[in-house]
Parts: C-alpha cells; structure tokens; sequence
C-alpha cells in the first residue's frame, strides 16, 4: 500500500505537533536524586540534566544532618562552583551566596510561601519623581527594587521543590500552592492529618512543616527550641523538651498519650541519675509494646494526629535502640 500526498496532509493538518520544529533549548527530561538511608527521603541529593541545549546542568545538594533525623539544607555544587545555603529557624532556605560571599539569591519571608525568590537589593535613582523614596536617606531620589536572582534554586519549604510552569510547590505526596496556603489535592492518609485535608500545617507554618505532603510536624514550640532539636511530641517527647518546657528544668505538663507517657518516665529517669543505657533501653522495650494502632493505646493521641505520633514514636525507637 502507498501512502500518497492527501494522506501525509492529513497527519500534518490533525497531528502537526508530531511535524514541529524542536525548540533549541528542548530539554529530554531531568533526573532528580533524593537521600535514602541517613538522609530523610525527602531530601534532594541532586539534579541531573539529560541532553538540553541550554541548562544549569549538574546540581548537588549539601546537607547537615541531624540527631533528630532531620537535614539542614547548607550548600550547592554547581559548575565547579560551591554556594552556601543560608536557613531560617526551620530550616527553609533564605539566602545563598557565593564563594566570593556574594548574595545570589534571597527569599522574602512571607507566611506561607508565596514570594518570589529575588536578587540583592538595588538602589536606583528616579530623576522624575523625587517623591519616590524609599532609602533612609531624604536627600536622595533613590529607592530600593529587587534585582533578578543570580542563581536558580527551587527547594522552598521542607521537601517542597518549586514547578516554574505550574507555580505549584512539588511536596513530596501532593502539590502545594504558596499563593493560597494549602494543598491542591486531598491529604491521602485522610483525616489523619487533621480535620482540614488540604490545609499546611494547621495554618501555623512559623512553628511546623510538612515535608511529606502529608501531616504538620511541630519543630518550633518554645522559643528556647530550635529545628536541630526535631520535631516534638506532646509535651515530653522530643530533643530539648520536657514537660511542656523547652531548654530549661522538667516541667510539670500531664502527658498527652500513652507514647508520651514513655517520653515521661524516660525524662525522669535521666533526672534521677540512672544510667543512660538504662533510661534508654527501658524506653525503647515500652514503645515497642503499644499496639501499632493509637486507637487502641491506653491513651490514645488526639483525633488527627495519629500518623505523626506513631512516626514520631518509631523514630524514637530507632534513635534510642541504637
């Protein structure tokens, strides 16, 4: 059979797309490589480009790990080049600069996330209208505009990593959009992350995140607390939190659950003298014991929260079991 003339006309006519021009900076595809093992999954070790024409190319991510199981995002390697990332107390990238020690990037803050990343800030003098200051100095004609960024860099919130062509924040299990603070889909684990399924972290993104797309970790409860202390678990599970007390003496705040009953006696028990593998062992052996369902815990954690207290508990027995 010969396909004659009509015949191509018609593919071109009903499937030109099949027939274009590439475009000079096509791109086939891009790999991204996230941590497994000592690094939480969430955190992006690198991206690789495959075959652009035009591109950044190879982007490493540097990390500082935590005891908490956590990972500080603190540097880049790109084109022969080192960048230091620069966080804000959860750990969100604020500032990067260069290895001369030059900002090439920066993110104003904003709740939840909706800035656009920008350059250094720019003084430039507007000679038509000198009502038009900005600068602390009233003698000008100048004002302050951002400038462009130097560097490309999409990592935002906690596992969040920015789609320039849906302005969506990619987070792991769900996409999430800055510009209205919440999620675009259902949260999957279903009420287990709280009432409000596509809510960020209870709408308090100053004291948690989310960096499976999935429930709030609260990693910010006191003020004598920082990231590197982990996340928090009722009111004496976690680093540098004792009885609703963070960096001071035991507090006297009732346990939540039957976890964080364990999370109090184990605090006691370091408070009276007894050896540390002891406290620890005792600890882990009561952990293991709860029924792998909340519900069914002598105390259960409030409606809600379940997943987050039972990671947080799993966790707990892989960092004390050691």
């Amino acid at each position: 059979t010969t396909l004659g003339t009509p015949f191509i006309d018609w593919l071109k006519k009903n499937f030109g797309w099949l027939f274009a021009a590439g475009q000079a900076n096509a791109t086939l595809g891009q790999t991204y490589l996230y941590a497994d093992g000592q690094l939480p999954d969430y955190a992006m070790l690198g991206e690789y480009g495959n075959g652009a024409a035009s591109g950044s190319g190879r982007t490493e991510y540097i990390y500082l790990p935590t005891d908490a199981g956590a990972a500080i995002p603190v540097g880049i390697f790109r084109s022969n080049r080192l960048f230091a990332v620069h966080t804000d107390h959860l750990a969100t990238p604020r500032q990067i600069t260069d290895d001369t020690n030059k900002t090439v990037w920066q993110w104003p803050y904003s709740a939840f996330g909706d800035n656009k990343p920008t350059g250094i800030l720019k003084a430039t003098v507007n000679q038509n209208n000198p009502n038009n200051v900005y600068t602390q100095d009233p003698t000008t004609n100048a004002r302050l505009q951002a400038t462009g960024v130097a560097l490309a860099y999409n990592p935002r919130f906690a596992g969040q990593y920015f789609d320039t062509e849906s302005n969506l924040n990619q987070n792991f299990n769900r996409s999430y959009a800055p510009n209205v603070g919440a999620y675009t889909q259902m949260d999957p684990i279903g009420l287990g992350g709280g009432m409000n399924r596509r809510g960020y972290v209870g709408g308090n993104p100053l004291m948690g995140v989310d960096p499976l797309g999935l429930d709030a970790t609260i990693c910010w409860p006191d003020p004598n607390r920082s990231y590197t202390d982990g996340p928090r678990n009722g009111n004496w599970g976690g680093g540098n939190w004792s009885g609703g007390v963070g960096g001071g003496p035991t507090g006297n705040a009732p346990p939540l659950d039957s976890g964080d009953v364990c999370y109090m006696r184990h605090d006691r028990c370091y408070d009276a003298g007894t050896p540390k593998k002891t406290c620890d062992a005792t600890l882990v052996k009561e952990l293991k014991a709860l029924p792998d369902d909340p519900r069914k815990w002598p105390l259960p954690p409030m409606p809600g929260i379940e997943r987050n207290t039972v990671q947080f508990r799993d966790g707990a027995i892989v960092i004390f079991g050691r």
